[in-house]
């Protein structure tokens, strides 16, 4: 995937990627995901779901569906562990 486009003065370069869990745009969500492309590899990274929603194989899929539609052939799930007291 070529993330970098120049038009006139503006460079433009893909690196992060909003996305919500819903039937369509405007909806209430139930979860959320943030995208962020290093060194060339998305790292999907602060998810964040409510209680009654669970994250499973086919979000995954979906995920892996739109990454590959963007000529992606691998991503990284980033997992960090926030202890709260």
């Amino acid at each position: 995937m070529n993330s970098n486009k120049q038009v006139g003065n503006w460079n433009f370069e893909l690196k992060q990627v909003f996305c919500r869990k819903t039937d369509s745009f405007g909806e209430p969500y139930t979860a959320s995901v943030v995208i962020t492309v290093t060194n060339g590899i998305p790292n999907i990274e602060l998810l964040i779901s409510k209680l009654e929603d669970n994250f499973g194989k086919q979000d995954i899929k979906d995920i892996k569906e739109f990454l590959t539609g963007l000529g992606f052939e691998k991503a990284e799930f980033v997992r960090d562990a926030i202890k709260c007291e």
